[in-house]
């Protein structure tokens, strides 16, 4: 009994220990997608934005200068096939069939689509940047479903506007 207890209290410990997943404010998230810069004027800004898009394997869907928009997408494969070892496995998912017996069959991550806008305005002397990003994963069977992407949308902010200063000190530089 007494160990039964101790292992009890040890578990409740070790689960009270654990942070809940924060959700962030939507000032929060705010921060996080916008940057100012220093820029001769937007179309610099814009040209350095398209630079990393195309840089970072995205396809420039639309771009409206006078807007100051661009849409861009990215699709990738993240995972193997299936049949391959090592697989990716996210769920299982019952398929009916045609005796009424049920057959569970393995869903499996293979393609990562990552949709991003951004929008560039003028603020006082700077221009202000707004990137967000969508991103989605399909199954096998083009089924979406998100994963949980707080932690991977703060990461892909960061390396985009990494990847952005260099490009607009470069535009603005004449390089």
């Amino acid at each position: 009994m007494k160990k039964i207890l101790i292992i009890v209290l040890l578990l409740g410990s070790l689960f009270s220990c654990i942070a809940p997943m924060k959700h962030k404010t939507q000032l929060e998230i705010r921060v996080m997608e916008t940057r100012d810069y220093d820029a001769k004027n937007i179309k610099v800004v814009l040209k350095a934005l398209m630079n990393v898009y195309q840089d970072e394997q995205y396809m420039l869907v639309e771009a409206v200068s006078d807007l100051g928009v661009i849409n861009a997408v990215r699709t990738r494969r993240v995972g193997p096939l299936p049949y391959e070892p090592f697989a990716i496995f996210v769920k299982k998912h019952e398929e009916k069939k045609e005796k009424g017996k049920k057959k569970e069959i393995e869903l499996y991550r293979l393609i990562e689509i990552v949709s991003s806008s951004a929008h560039v305005t003028k603020f006082g002397k700077k221009f202000r940047v707004r990137v967000n990003f969508n991103i989605k994963n399909l199954d096998q069977f083009s089924n979406i479903y998100n994963l949980e992407k707080v932690e991977r949308e703060e990461q892909f902010h960061k390396n985009f506007f990494n990847a952005l200063d260099k490009s607009i000190y470069l535009e603005n530089e004449g390089i």
